[in-house]
């Protein structure tokens, strides 16, 4: 939709849209991302897999990343940071991307917010209650071969134990038990404070409660976006 501007042309339209996702770890960020992507049209753009590939890459920066990753050495935020930037440069990002895993720490998001268009950067904070976060963490379930996730209570593949897909064996991470995931959350909860402070000051921050049933999320994620788009000017399809 473009803006009219006095009975003159109309208006450019006014830039990208980024979605950043937070939430803590078994929230669904990966799914909804993906969904999420398939629904608006935005690349959806996971650190995790872009550090993966970057690390294959024979460049300065994939090099750096390679010996981090190799040393069993947490990437810096350095190396991340210029990682992504370089990520959203790429024109398949020009009507924006879906942030899943960046930023997770306040440095990241004060390196990034600079570089990113905030009147059409969306936060969106899944929060979920304990309970639900260990159902959905337990029960889960991951193709190795094309990474669809399922989960034993409530999205189960057709053939138990097999993925929709390819046919491959599901497997369980071995970090998803009971231990792990309440230390993993004890971490992120330490760690997210002070981002989703940061956010909520600059008013770009929604909080959306994770523990409906995925498909419904899916959806309210979808109008929360779509809103964004259109308030940008952007027609995306």
């Amino acid at each position: 939709m473009l803006a009219e501007n006095d009975g003159r042309k109309p208006l450019k339209t006014r830039g990208p849209v980024f979605v950043i996702l937070l939430g803590p770890p078994g929230c669904g960020k990966g799914t909804q991302a993906r969904e999420l992507s398939k629904t608006v049209g935005l690349v959806h753009i996971s650190t995790g897999d872009i550090l993966r590939k970057a690390a294959r890459e024979d460049t300065e920066l994939g090099r750096m990343i390679q010996s981090k990753m190799t040393a069993g050495e947490l990437v810096p935020d350095s190396l991340v940071c210029q990682t992504v930037v370089t990520r959203t440069s790429e024109p398949d990002c020009e009507s924006g991307a879906i942030l899943d895993g960046f930023p997770r720490t306040l440095d990241q998001a004060i390196f990034l917010c600079p570089k990113l268009p905030l009147r059409q950067t969306i936060v969106l904070n899944l929060q979920i209650s304990r309970a639900v976060l260990m159902q959905r963490v337990l029960g889960r379930r991951t193709c190795p071969a094309c990474g669809e996730i399922y989960n034993i209570h409530f999205r189960q593949p057709r053939m138990t134990g097999f993925c929709d897909r390819d046919s491959v064996p599901l497997e369980r991470r071995t970090d998803d038990n009971e231990v792990t995931v309440r230390q993993r959350l004890l971490e992120y909860e330490e760690q997210i404070q002070p981002l989703a402070s940061f956010f909520k000051d600059m008013n770009i921050r929604q909080d959306i409660s994770a523990d409906v049933d995925p498909a419904a999320l899916a959806s309210q994620l979808s109008v929360l976006v779509r809103a964004a788009i259109d308030a940008s000017g952007k027609n995306l399809g």
